[in-house]
């Protein structure tokens, strides 16, 4: 019988070949979801999720398997195990139980995970319909769950798109996973349903995934131009409305051609003069 697994894509130095549908199933057993019969037993990470207005529990019963070993360390999985007849999420429990960074911030990162996969098990991507979606329209399905999720529990949408930046840098599609460009535009759909809902500003951007500040200028799209890296034409997009704020780059052939970064500029970084300049 065939097992259907969904992983978000993990950095390729965290999880070079993880288990197989099969083996992550043989960590099942046949047991409620934790929000219907357990809560005690749930991860922090999922009933933070959960806790929030508009984030309402689901219905469907789904399992919960912390999983250990160097094959699933930092990420998680949703699954469906036809053998008990259940669906749910396996995960790495030491990964997640900080869900804090230095400063006492919350781990953005760690709740996109998560949320990524407890979206798949709401759009039902795992058994009935929504199961013969193709493989990247479900990943850009849980994508927008995931912005929305985050969004709901006042995340800022720096802090959205820096998760799908760093876990997945392509910014071409690799088999079931969409680009970034894409997934962050996904991401951005769902911070605006929720923005909806708490009557709060929605986020604009320009073109497929960039996130412009005030004022006409060249930002960064690519996921980072390395410090001392050639400006590529393909790597920066120009965005924004209105005059902008004191003399920058607005032109890539007038401006830009041959010069270089100075310093690293990640994905939505405008460019200045002080950041970028002759190649040395």
């Amino acid at each position: 019988m065939k097992v259907a697994v969904l992983a978000f894509l993990a950095p390729m130095s965290v999880l070079c070949q993880p288990l197989t549908q099969e083996e992550l199933c043989r960590f099942a057993t046949p047991r409620p979801g934790p929000i219907a019969a357990a809560r005690e037993s749930a991860p922090q990470v999922l009933l933070d999720l959960q806790n929030n207005e508009g984030l309402a529990s689901s219905s469907n019963l789904f399992g919960l398997w912390p999983v250990t070993g160097s094959r699933v360390a930092q990420n998680a999985f949703a699954a469906n195990c036809p053998e008990i007849g259940l669906e749910g999420i396996f995960y790495d429990p030491e990964y997640f139980a900080t869900l804090t960074t230095p400063g006492s911030s919350r781990d953005w990162f760690k709740y996109f995970v998560f949320a990524h996969e407890l979206g798949h098990i709401q759009n039902h991507h795992l058994s009935g319909l929504n199961s013969a979606k193709p493989g990247p329209v479900k990943e850009l399905e849980a994508d927008e769950s995931a912005g929305f999720a985050l969004a709901m529990m006042r995340a800022p949408i720096a802090a959205i798109l820096a998760a799908v930046d760093k876990i997945n840098p392509a910014d071409i599609d690799i088999g079931d996973h969409p680009a970034r460009c894409k997934r962050r535009a996904s991401a951005i759909q769902g911070y605006n349903r929720a923005a909806r809902i708490l009557e709060t500003p929605e986020f604009g951007f320009c073109g497929e995934c960039v996130r412009a500040g005030a004022g006409t200028g060249m930002y960064v799209r690519a996921r980072e131009i390395a410090n001392g890296a050639a400006i590529l034409p393909a790597a920066v997009q120009k965005c924004g409305s209105g005059p902008p704020p004191g003399d920058r780059p607005l032109n890539f052939e007038i401006d830009l051609a041959g010069f270089c970064a100075y310093g690293s500029l990640p994905a939505d970084t405008v460019l200045t003069w002080e950041n970028v300049g002759f190649c040395h």
